[in-house]
Protein backbone atom coordinates (compact mmCIF):
# COMPACT_ATOMS: atom_id res chain seq x y z
CA UNK A 1 0.00 0.00 0.00
CA UNK A 2 2.83 2.37 0.75
CA UNK A 3 4.75 1.77 -2.60
CA UNK A 4 1.28 2.66 -4.64
CA UNK A 5 0.98 5.82 -2.21
CA UNK A 6 4.50 6.67 -3.17
CA UNK A 7 3.78 5.44 -7.19
CA UNK A 8 1.23 8.80 -6.82
CA UNK A 9 3.32 11.14 -5.16
CA UNK A 10 6.30 10.97 -7.69
CA UNK A 11 3.39 10.50 -10.45
CA UNK A 12 1.91 13.92 -9.20
CA UNK A 13 5.41 15.03 -9.14
CA UNK A 14 6.43 13.80 -12.89
CA UNK A 15 3.13 16.03 -14.17
CA UNK A 16 4.07 18.84 -12.94
CA UNK A 17 8.14 18.43 -14.25
CA UNK A 18 6.48 17.66 -17.75
CA UNK A 19 4.52 20.45 -17.33
CA UNK A 20 7.05 22.92 -16.46
CA UNK A 21 9.58 21.21 -19.17
CA UNK A 22 6.96 21.95 -21.91
CA UNK A 23 5.89 25.47 -20.79
CA UNK A 24 9.86 26.26 -20.11
CA UNK A 25 10.99 24.16 -22.87
CA UNK A 26 13.46 22.54 -20.35
CA UNK A 27 14.45 18.88 -22.46
CA UNK A 28 15.46 18.08 -19.24
CA UNK A 29 12.45 18.72 -16.51
CA UNK A 30 10.20 16.95 -19.74
CA UNK A 31 12.17 14.15 -19.65
CA UNK A 32 12.52 13.45 -16.04
CA UNK A 33 8.62 13.86 -15.84
CA UNK A 34 8.06 11.50 -18.28
CA UNK A 35 10.40 9.07 -16.17
CA UNK A 36 8.61 10.02 -12.50
CA UNK A 37 5.39 9.69 -14.52
CA UNK A 38 5.95 5.70 -15.76
CA UNK A 39 8.79 4.25 -13.65
CA UNK A 40 6.59 3.58 -10.41
CA UNK A 41 5.13 0.54 -13.14
CA UNK A 42 8.37 -1.33 -13.01
CA UNK A 43 10.20 -0.87 -9.56
CA UNK A 44 8.89 -3.19 -6.93
CA UNK A 45 9.86 -2.43 -3.13
CA UNK A 46 9.20 0.47 -1.27
CA UNK A 47 12.65 1.80 -0.26
CA UNK A 48 13.65 0.99 -4.01
CA UNK A 49 10.69 3.23 -5.25
CA UNK A 50 11.56 5.93 -3.02
CA UNK A 51 15.15 5.72 -4.04
CA UNK A 52 14.65 5.96 -7.70
CA UNK A 53 11.85 8.55 -7.54
CA UNK A 54 14.63 10.90 -5.63
CA UNK A 55 17.08 10.37 -7.93
CA UNK A 56 14.82 10.96 -10.93
CA UNK A 57 13.37 14.27 -8.67
CA UNK A 58 16.81 15.64 -8.40
CA UNK A 59 18.29 15.41 -11.69
CA UNK A 60 16.48 18.63 -13.38
CA UNK A 61 18.55 20.39 -10.51
CA UNK A 62 22.11 18.43 -10.54
CA UNK A 63 21.78 18.75 -14.64
CA UNK A 64 21.99 22.52 -15.42
CA UNK A 65 20.82 23.55 -19.05
CA UNK A 66 22.62 26.42 -19.94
Amino acid sequence: METFIWGIGFGIIGMGYFTMGKKRGSSTFLYSGIALSIFPYFVDGLWENILVGAGLAMIPFVIKEG
